[in-house]
């Protein structure tokens, strides 16, 4: 070994420092290795997470939309075959009813009023607002459209219920 007593203190100071140096930043060095192994298994694991969530929500987004697809093909087909069924009732109602007077003209200006201005327009024959009187064919018709809206709007809801609770499942 070598005699250190030989240098002066300031030297073998000196010496000790820079050893101390050295060793500390060999120390920081390898910290800062190992530091950097840590995050980068963080970041992995953390991709990885991410990439399996992403992978979830896409077989939910997948799933939800094949049901929205098979419930659209679905109301479709219920609103052609509730359109043509309409269709045939219409036939039958102007083949089975006679035209007579059913309400007066008093009743029809109160059913085509200011109060149902707001309402939507209907889709069957309405009755002018200055005739003397509606027919049984103009009421029959009437009640069959408002069946028709409403199983339409029922069916919608019920579309939307399937949807709902069958995406949560």
């Amino acid at each position: 070994m070598i005699d250190l007593a030989i240098f002066p203190l300031w030297a073998r100071v000196a010496l000790a420092a820079v050893v101390a140096a050295l060793c500390f930043a060999a120390g920081w060095l390898v910290e800062g290795w190992r530091k950097d192994v840590e995050i980068s298994a963080l970041k992995f694991e953390q991709q990885r997470q991410r990439g399996e969530a992403l992978n979830a929500a896409l077989l939910r987004l997948s799933a939800a939309n094949k049901v929205n697809e098979k419930l659209v093909a679905d109301l479709a087909a219920a609103d052609n075959a509730r359109i043509q069924f309409a269709e045939e009732k219409d036939r039958e109602i102007r083949r089975l009813s006679t035209g007579r007077r059913c309400l007066d003209a008093a009743v029809v200006s109160v059913l085509n009023g200011d109060a149902a201005a707001t309402l939507p327009p209907a889709r069957s024959e309405s009755v002018p607002d200055d005739a003397a009187f509606a027919s049984d064919t103009n009421v029959a018709l009437w009640a069959r459209t408002c069946r028709d809206r409403y199983d339409a709007c029922r069916g919608r809801l019920e579309a939307i219920n399937i949807f709902y609770r069958d995406s949560n499942e």
